[in-house]
């Protein structure tokens, strides 16, 4: 986000023609079809099933499905690999 002579402030801005979301920030993810590739197993993941409910899991050693209260989950179309932790810049750990 930029800075405009406008603002008072030295935070960020918040005239509507410098607003940038966090999802515009957000590297883009897509789904990757379980026809395709398969996540690692042991790695948590989102997934969608055939019903188009997403759920945190993992796939198991032996290529089950389990979501976080170890509840096996059937007919998934389609996972993507997690975000990356927030990672906060210095001046937001000053405030």
């Amino acid at each position: 986000m930029s800075m405009c002579d406008k603002c008072i402030h030295n935070k960020v801005c918040l005239h509507t023609e410098n607003i940038t979301t966090c999802a515009d920030m957000m590297p883009k993810r897509e789904w990757i079809p379980v026809s395709e590739r398969l996540p690692e197993a042991g790695i948590d993941v989102l997934i969608c099933d055939m019903e188009g409910i997403i759920y945190l899991s993992h796939r198991s050693s032996f290529g089950k499905y389990f979501d976080e209260w170890g509840n096996k989950i059937k007919d998934i179309r389609a996972w993507m690999p997690l975000p990356k932790p927030f990672e906060p810049q210095e001046s937001e750990d000053k405030e």
